[in-house]
């Protein structure tokens, strides 16, 4: 389910294909192809939880079109015809990806923090 977008708040599933690097592939209409990682975030108003779907191959142009990474089999017979490379590249999130994935619990812990600062505590005190 793809997120709808109220403003700048977002709410449902977004998926997102990172490029890695260009690929010798080819897509079944003859696209060009790439590899690349999926990043998928869930937003309810703000980002709740960010994954890391693993690898996968994009399609140029096209940000939210990608194939599943194929069985190791293929994989194998792809690098030795010199179509991907013979060690896949090593990825991880950015700090970025971890701030948006995040953000609606960021925002939260910044409010409490906020009240906590500025509102005195009156459990001490008694008015006689």
């Amino acid at each position: 389910m793809p997120s709808a977008q109220a403003g700048s708040l977002r709410f449902g599933k977004d998926e997102r294909v990172v490029k890695i690097k260009d690929v010798k592939l080819q897509g079944p209409a003859g696209e060009a192809l790439y590899l690349g990682h999926l990043v998928e975030t869930q937003f309810f108003g703000l980002g709740v939880r960010i994954t890391d779907k693993g690898y996968v191959i994009g399609v140029q142009g096209r940000s939210e079109g990608y194939f599943p990474m194929p069985g190791p089999e293929k994989i194998a017979h792809a690098q030795k015809a010199g179509l991907l490379p013979e060690q896949l590249p090593s990825y991880s999130l950015t700090v970025f990806d971890y701030a948006l994935g995040y953000s609606l619990w960021i925002f939260i812990a910044a409010a409490m923090g906020l009240m906590l600062l500025r509102k005195p505590s009156q459990r001490n005190t008694k008015k006689f």
